[in-house]
């Protein structure tokens, strides 16, 4: 009896846990398609850091495009890396669902003094309700994992907007930092000019302080920009999992979203079929609809039933059955029934706040990519060529001595901040477009045009 139940018992677990890990990479393999499928990008869990440096040296080794960053960070970002380990975890707790109760050995043994014999007992007890609790729990662990494999996805997405946004802003902040740079040289070759034109009687000390002014204004901002760089620099290695130690150089280039922002009702439709947070929180109803089912079965929660033997003092083997039962009269598991269809009342509810939410999200996002498409075309077809043209204007007149460095500085001023505002305003389209990718659940299908290098 005993051989013929632990074979049965290792053929349970073992077959348990053949199911386990089949589920486990099954969901992994369906984290790896949704997230191809909604980025462009696969994710992949961190190698053996020989293996992982060699990668992260093969990506920057010519230096890093938009998409190679995505590709980086979605294999070496610490944050993501630990949201994969939660699979593992929902994997064990599945595996541990699906495995029966240790069997309990009872042994007694009594020597008494004199002449009687020894008196023994023994009981080997397997849990009986296994039979109606096992399925049940393993229910509940699947859905929990499917549920954790939809939150796993959405920390896919949000580490890919994270660092096309971190990106682009390292981006615009290369460019600023060059423009100004520029615009400090020139100033400072004005300057220089404007005490030139003093000695000779044609320039003004208040030409001279304000010269002397805008070559100080100029040195700050550009301390300000690379400052600004390097914070934006350590954003991005941080979300593609560097160190000080690499050596990262873009290659992209900033360029325009598309003419016109995508429909607002197919990005609601889109969002809410596919967003990851919704098919985590409708896979919740799933949990706390199988938690309720446990709960209903697991009034007679412990039952256990098995073989027995008792040697008596006298000589005679005796060979029997033991059921144990904890009787339900105190708890008979009615306030666990009760929570648990409370907790599945509530997420059912949850949904429709998650729905609400969800278009509210999207709804913002492409306001925000409108407001920045209008903006940003404003900028390059309307401001950008008035201030080019004053620029061109005051040196001309400057140069013929028919207006003081004063207008000159001004237009200068004026042209660098329009530059600079043009930069940004790029910078907010691609953003906004970044986060109503994210709003909606996902690459959109009419997305930005490729960088390219040297542009």
């Amino acid at each position: 009896m005993k051989v013929w139940s632990h074979l049965a018992l290792a053929l349970v677990v073992s077959t348990a846990i053949v199911a386990d890990t089949a589920l486990a990479n099954k969901a992994w393999e369906e984290v790896v398609s949704e997230s191809e499928a909604r980025v462009g990008s696969m994710p992949a869990r961190a190698l053996d850091p020989a293996v992982q440096q060699a990668i992260i040296g093969d990506l920057l080794a010519d230096g890093l495009t938009r998409d190679e960053a995505v590709e980086l960070a979605l294999r070496n970002n610490n944050r993501l890396q630990a949201a994969f380990a939660k699979l593992g975890i929902a994997d064990a707790d599945l595996a541990q669902a699906g495995l029966h109760t240790n069997p309990t050995l009872d042994f007694l043994a009594r020597f008494p003094g004199g002449e009687s014999g020894s008196e023994l007992e023994a009981e080997l007890l397997f849990s009986l309700s296994d039979l109606w609790l096992l399925g049940p729990r393993q229910e509940v662990e699947q859905a929990r994992l499917q549920q954790v494999a939809a939150h796993v996805v959405g920390d896919v997405l949000n580490t890919a907007a994270d660092t096309r946004m971190a990106y682009d802003r390292c981006l615009v902040l290369e460019s600023l930092v060059a423009q100004t740079a520029e615009t400090a040289a020139t100033v400072e070759k004005w300057r220089d000019q404007v005490y030139a034109r003093y000695e000779h009687g044609y320039s003004s000390e208040l030409e001279l302080s304000m010269a002397d002014a805008e070559v100080v204004e100029s040195e700050v901002d550009l301390a300000e920009m690379k400052a600004e760089q390097q914070v934006a620099r350590a954003r991005l290695r941080r979300l593609l999992g560097l160190t000080d130690e690499h050596k990262v150089s873009l290659i992209g280039s900033l360029t325009d979203a598309p003419s016109a922002p995508p429909d607002l009702h197919d990005m609601t439709r889109r969002a809410l079929a596919g967003r990851p947070d919704l098919q985590a929180a409708r896979a919740g109803i799933w949990v706390a609809d199988r938690a309720l089912l446990l709960e209903r079965h697991s009034r007679w929660e412990h039952v256990s039933f098995g073989p027995a033997y008792a040697h008596e003092p006298e000589g005679k083997d005796l060979w029997g059955i033991v059921l144990e039962v904890d009787l339900p009269i105190f708890d008979s598991n009615r306030a666990q029934q009760r929570r648990a269809a409370a907790e599945l009342e509530q997420a059912e509810r949850q949904i429709g706040a998650a729905e609400a939410m969800v278009r509210e999200q999207v709804a913002t996002a492409w306001e925000e990519l409108a407001l920045a498409h209008r903006r940003e075309s404003a900028v390059r077809e309307e401001l950008l060529p008035a201030r080019q043209r004053a620029f061109e204007h005051a040196q001309k007149y400057w140069r013929e001595m028919q207006l003081n460095m004063l207008y000159l500085l001004e237009a200068q001023r004026e042209l660098s901040d329009a530059r600079r505002q043009h930069l940004e305003a790029v910078y907010d389209l691609r953003r906004a477009w970044a986060e109503l990718e994210f709003a909606a659940g996902g690459k959109l299908a009419v997305t930005l045009p490729p960088a390219e290098a040297g542009d």
